[in-house]
């Protein structure tokens, strides 16, 4: 129960939820990018996002000087509830996969 509570409470913050929505719709985004993305320091956008590669949310992929960010692989995490959590994410924000609606919830316009 521990990890739903988690999880949550790490979408439950407007700028993680803007920040997965850039990641998910424009895979390949750098932190610097993302970060003028959603209007959020650059330091916080590292912090955000190391938060969510924790929960398996997105994938961080270091390449020089640059970190890049997109949506996590299929089958990136053994646990189910995060595999949800992966999948419900990708129906709301990679484009074309509809369900708009649910997309609306968070406020995501940048």
């Amino acid at each position: 129960m521990d990890l739903v509570v988690s999880v949550c409470r790490a979408l439950a913050n407007r700028d993680r939820l803007r920040m997965i929505h850039g990641i998910y719709s424009r895979p390949g985004m750098t932190m610097q990018q993302i970060a003028r993305h959603v209007d959020v320091p650059d330091p916080a956008v590292s912090k955000h996002t190391k938060l969510l590669a924790g929960y398996h949310l997105v994938q961080t992929t270091p390449s020089g000087r640059y970190v890049y960010c997109a949506a996590p692989a299929a089958n990136s995490t053994s646990n189910s509830f995060l595999k949800e959590m992966q999948n419900l994410l990708r129906q709301i924000f990679i484009p074309g996969k509809g369900n708009r609606a649910l997309a609306q919830v968070c406020d995501y316009v940048g």
